[in-house]
């Protein structure tokens, strides 16, 4: 019997070709199976030690992809990360960094600036979007230190005057 597919779905299968018996695999009762008829799933290392076990596999992976996740994100932010930057001398950042920890793959990094009160510096975050919206900040100040003395010679000689002061701090500026 091949084996493709889900369990339920191969039990379909198996009940249909065996004795004619047409059972979806929605129709059957997971939720009213009494525990001790559950699989039952086990975690163990490469010396068959049990780590885990239990009936509820997404708790199982969720622990062991999340050490997994946080051992590769800790060896990715050691290469990656740096502090005090006052120059763009780092080149371009990709947008998403993989991440691998011996043989397991973990979701990617995403790297970007951050600004924050010790300075401008590149952090990798776990998220696209959280990388993007610190990153647009980060490049801010990383200019603005850059550029400090021409945006201090901006400020003091392109001050909007009378009616357009006001409509400029309408707008924030």
């Amino acid at each position: 019997m091949p084996r493709e597919g889900t369990l339920l779905t191969a039990l379909s299968r198996f009940l249909y070709e065996r004795f004619g018996v047409n059972v979806p695999a929605d129709r059957w009762p997971l939720n009213d199976l009494e525990e001790h008829l559950k699989l039952r799933f086990s975690v163990v290392d490469g010396k068959d030690r049990e780590l885990a076990a239990g009936r509820d596999i997404a708790i199982l992976e969720k622990g062991f992809v999340d050490q997994e996740e946080s051992r590769a994100f800790a060896k990715a932010r050691k290469t990656w990360e740096r502090n005090d930057l006052s120059v763009w001398d780092f080149g371009d950042l990709p947008e998403q960094i993989p991440l691998r920890d011996g043989g397991t793959h973990a979701p990617p990094a995403f790297p970007g600036l951050t600004a924050d009160e010790t300075g401008v510096g590149i952090r990798l975050f776990r998220s696209a979007n959280e990388a993007q919206l610190s990153h647009r900040k980060g490049v801010r100040a990383l200019l603005a230190l850059r550029f400090r003395e021409e945006v201090k010679h901006l400020r003091k000689t392109v001050a909007p005057g009378g009616d357009l002061k006001i409509w400029a701090a309408a707008f924030g500026g």
